[in-house]
């Protein structure tokens, strides 16, 4: 019985080992697919380059290791597809590594090429392998979803926008706009007056309504926030300013005999 050689699994190996290892250059028996993966490791920059030479007349694949701050720069190397289970993907189902901060590699009709790639070219094949550095990926992990909302907000405030609107309830309570100023009456002894920030629009109506808007998510909340810690809304007469839609769990006063 022949056993079969998986020839990209001891290829990936030997660029792990090395790493770990602290090599410069590793050599490993050279093949088309080989010379294919390392090109893909190395316009990925996982890798400093790569050459075919000639060793004892036979062709080599010498890989030369990169190392940022004396750290490999392929952490997490995975071998995938391999000759006793193999994987395909469709150009729509490779999966992304890390949210995309990883690489996958693809043998295609096309030949080896990046998920990225892959999915422009729309063209699926076997996946061959997973590349990443893990050195930050708990950090960048945290901060994908963060930035990743960040920018949804941007691109909805810029196409749609955003608004709260405010409800000021009680006797003599109202809210008078003087430019780029509101005047809130809400009880003291004294008018409060709150400078708008650029970039935010408030609109009164009848005295007690305000729509606050703008393109920034995070600002129209915070003038919304600072408004209402104003005069925040008490449980028993509901006297206040409260966001439109806020439920105010109130309370029972007391009763005489």
């Amino acid at each position: 019985m022949s056993a079969s050689t998986d020839t990209i699994g001891d290829f990936l190996t030997s660029v792990r080992n090395g790493s770990q290892a602290n090599k410069a250059v590793i050599s490993v028996q050279w093949s088309r697919l080989r010379e294919g993966v390392a090109r893909i490791l190395s316009e990925s920059g996982y890798i400093a380059g790569y050459r075919k030479a000639e060793r004892d007349g036979l062709p080599v694949l010498e890989v030369s290791l990169k190392y940022v701050a004396g750290v490999p720069a392929i952490t997490s190397i995975e071998r995938v597809s391999t000759p006793g289970r193999r994987v395909y993907a469709g150009y729509t189902t490779v999966p992304k590594v890390i949210g995309g901060m990883g690489v996958s590699i693809l043998t295609t009709s096309r030949g080896v090429m990046t998920d990225a790639e892959a999915r422009r070219q729309k063209v699926g094949g076997e996946l061959l392998a997973k590349v990443a550095d893990l050195t930050e990926k708990k950090e960048a992990g945290a901060l994908h979803g963060t930035i990743r909302a960040i920018i949804r907000n941007m691109v909805e405030g810029v196409a749609t926008g955003y608004s709260k609107t405010l409800l000021i309830e009680g006797v003599g309570f109202k809210a008078i706009l003087k430019g780029n100023k509101l005047d809130l009456a809400l009880g003291y002894s004294h008018p409060i007056n709150y400078e708008i920030p650029a970039g935010v629009s408030v609109v009164v109506t009848d005295g007690t309504k305000l729509l606050i808007s703008g393109p920034d998510r995070h600002m129209v909340g915070q003038v919304a926030s600072t408004i209402k810690l104003y005069k925040p809304v008490e449980p028993y007469k509901g006297k206040g300013v409260r966001v439109e839609g806020e439920y105010v769990r109130r309370k029972e006063g007391k009763k005489t005999a």
